[in-house]
């Protein structure tokens, strides 16, 4: 009898520690189900956020160009011919660029990548804002043929530093991208 509960012992430890190795195999394979889905998590999240950090350079490389075409339709609004009965044409201001800028700065405000890349991005907001400020305020001026000539030349040199505020984020943007394992170059532009 005492060798039947002996061996009846032995059988419920054996089958005990099947039940541990068992378990412990399904905890190791659920950490690593856990850990492969964390990694897939953070290749996604990193995905989304060079698509959106690519989408803010791309609305600010349109910018300068809609910052030039402004600016430039504002003086030479300035200096229009009057219409022979009174009125003259109505000055046509871009805004395309800014709406994309705009969106794409909202969504990286949502997503929040890396801090270098959002004041890089901050940065060149702030000077988008005072260019387009600048520009709204000299639009006003000109419409009433108000606009002066060092106004007109302040406009002109805001808008003439649009090319090394943009090199200066597309810098952070291409670090950011290196950072993220993304050659800024295979990035297409849309």
């Amino acid at each position: 009898m005492a060798e039947q509960a002996a061996t009846a012992a032995e059988q419920q430890v054996a089958e005990a520690r099947r039940q541990n190795e068992i378990t412990e195999r399904q905890l190791h394979l659920a950490l690593e189900e856990r850990d492969a889905n964390h990694q897939r998590e953070q290749r996604e999240q990193a995905a989304r956020h060079v698509a959106t950090v690519h989408e803010v350079l791309l609305a600010a490389d349109a910018m300068r160009d809609e910052f030039f075409t402004n600016a430039t339709a504002v003086i030479e609004h300035q200096e229009r011919a009057e219409h022979p009965y009174g009125f003259s044409p109505p000055l046509l201001m871009f805004d395309h660029a800014g709406s994309r800028w705009d969106t794409a700065v909202n969504e990286i405000r949502l997503n929040k990548p890396a801090s270098d890349v959002t004041a890089a991005i901050d940065a060149y907001d702030k000077y988008t804002k005072s260019v387009r400020r600048a520009v709204n305020d000299t639009w006003d001026k000109a419409e009433d043929r108000r606009l002066s000539v060092p106004t007109a030349q302040e406009l002109m040199n805001l808008v003439s530093r649009r090319d090394g505020e943009y090199e200066a984020l597309k810098q952070a943007c291409d670090e950011f991208f290196a950072a993220n394992g993304v050659n800024p170059n295979d990035l297409t532009a849309s």
